[in-house]
């Protein structure tokens, strides 16, 4: 996740958001190409390798930020549509999603 300047890692902030279902096959497969593939250029390049290393990474190895390969927001919108439709909550709107929060 993008925070001002820095890029930040970390579990999903509630356990709703977390996901635990595998990605297809085909996208293993692809991913555990790409690994072996950076596997030989780090040794290659005599540069450590661990397999807790991030997917994409810029070549100096710092995290690519979502706005590189995005002109949109994390989540899909970008920051000024996301503050017109979030944060215009209506009372009755509030009152109906505690409700069934705390049914």
């Amino acid at each position: 996740m993008a925070v001002g300047t820095e890029t930040e890692e970390n579990l999903p902030k509630s356990r709703r958001s977390r996901r635990d279902r595998p990605p297809p096959p085909d996208v293993t497969e692809a991913l555990d190409a790409l690994m072996t593939l950076q596997k030989t250029e780090c040794r290659a390049m005599r540069i450590p390798w661990t397999d807790d290393r991030l997917i994409v990474v810029h070549e100096d190895g710092t995290p690519v930020r979502p706005e590189w390969y995005s002109d949109a927001a994390w989540h899909g919108h970008d920051p000024a549509v996301s503050l017109s439709i979030y944060s215009d909550a209506q009372p009755e709107d509030l009152k109906a999603a505690g409700a069934a929060l705390f049914k």
